[in-house]
């Protein structure tokens, strides 16, 4: 155990944290500890660290470990964004409670604790809304029915069985309609009877006495405005007419024929094969000076052009570069961020680029450091590697 190494080590990490290096401040903030592993500090700000790569429950295990050496408000401060992070929001607003405790005047502290509190009402009142019993469904009460009368006796019952047929023969039947008088045998002028035609004159009695009596007309206002009189005489209509008249519709094909002509704007035109839509174009970007140098500032100088740099500008640039060249020149100075910036880039290229980027991963794979920057990637650049080493054809994980 030495402090003196501890130290050096500590301030080599922050030298590199300042820098933005967070797998090399991860390192040294490392042999700080295991210099001296009773210092508190070296775990705060290797909490620090874990907290920018968004790595939550490594970061509450070094502020954890922080505290318990008396690291003091630093190590609470980190541990409850580490648990706020994760959803751990009552034990955040705990450790940002001993934070204003020892500070009272912490703003960052007090503003974090108003957020934790916001968030625990809002949970807490989404909970009880969810388990909020649903109201009962109301109860549809039956009818009240009549009370049953108590069977009667035997003659009752003979007697009641009596009284419908005695009502019904004392009963006074209903008047039957009066006859109207047929007026159609009489004389619109004068009111006197018509006199019967000669073709009446000579059919016998017994004929004209059984033959019906017509029905009488019914008005042609109504026959022609009624729509079961219009579908009565549409259906009574012959097919044809008559010899010497046109037929409506003389054949089937022609009707057939009649009712595609109606329908014609009722079809579907045929689908016509759409080819796909081209691929966009790549956007233009200025070349590098000089991609197939290998020159110690040579990869800096790329990744300080991809940062300024859209992903699909990125691919474009790097595209310029030999593939091979690309791991080359930026392994010395390869960190998290800036592999994750080559990641962004090369998942923005297409199927055509597969051959390509399968060649520069597999360079960036054998870096020295790949499996510890890797290991640091946040969420999103750790996605856009995978869609980039899916898109080369690539098997198993990145």
């Amino acid at each position: 155990m030495s402090r003196a190494a501890s130290e050096a080590a500590r301030a080599e990490g922050n030298a590199a944290f300042r820098k933005g290096k967070w797998s090399d401040a991860a390192q040294a903030y490392t042999r700080a500890i295991e210099a001296d592993s009773s210092d508190p500090v070296p775990y705060a700000n290797r909490a620090q660290v874990w907290l920018k790569l968004e790595r939550y429950p490594a970061a509450e295990a070094d502020a954890t470990r922080a505290i318990e050496r008396n690291g003091g408000v630093k190590a609470s401060f980190r541990r409850a964004l580490a648990r706020r992070a994760q959803g751990k929001l009552p034990s955040a607003a705990a450790d940002l409670r001993s934070v204003l405790a020892a500070e009272p005047n912490n703003a960052p502290a007090a503003a974090e604790l108003e957020e934790v509190d916001r968030e625990i009402r809002e949970g807490r009142d989404v909970a009880e809304e969810q388990a909020a019993p649903a109201p009962a469904p109301a109860v549809k009460q039956p009818p009240k029915l009549a009370p049953v009368p108590a069977a009667a006796s035997p003659a009752a019952a003979r007697s009641a069985e009596r009284k419908p047929a005695a009502v019904a023969s004392t009963s006074t039947p209903a008047p039957a309609p009066k006859p109207q008088r047929d007026t159609s045998l009489l004389d619109a002028s004068f009111g006197a009877p018509r006199q019967p035609s000669r073709i009446s004159s000579i059919v016998p009695p017994s004929a004209r006495e059984s033959d019906p009596e017509p029905a009488p007309p019914a008005p042609a206002a109504a026959a022609s405005s009624s729509f079961a009189s219009l579908r009565h005489a549409r259906g009574a209509r012959p097919a044809y007419a008559g010899a010497g008249s046109a037929p409506l519709l003389s054949t089937t094909a022609e009707q057939d024929a009649a009712a595609a002509r109606a329908t014609d704007f009722l079809r579907k035109p045929a689908a016509v094969p759409v080819a796909p839509p081209p691929p966009p174009p790549r956007p233009t970007v200025a070349p590098p000076p000089d991609p197939t140098s290998t020159a110690p500032g040579a990869g800096l100088a790329l990744l300080r052009a991809l940062r300024s740099l859209s992903p699909a500008e990125g691919q474009a640039y790097l595209r310029h570069y030999p593939a091979s060249n690309i791991a080359r020149i930026t392994a010395p100075v390869l960190e998290p961020d800036s592999l994750g910036l080559l990641l962004a880039a090369l998942g923005a290229g297409g199927p055509e680029d597969a051959e390509w980027t399968r060649e520069v991963l597999s360079g960036l794979r054998a870096t020295p450091r790949w499996r510890m920057n890797a290991a640091m990637l946040s969420s999103a650049e750790r996605k856009a590697g995978e869609r980039a080493w899916a898109l080369a054809g690539g098997e198993g994980p990145l």
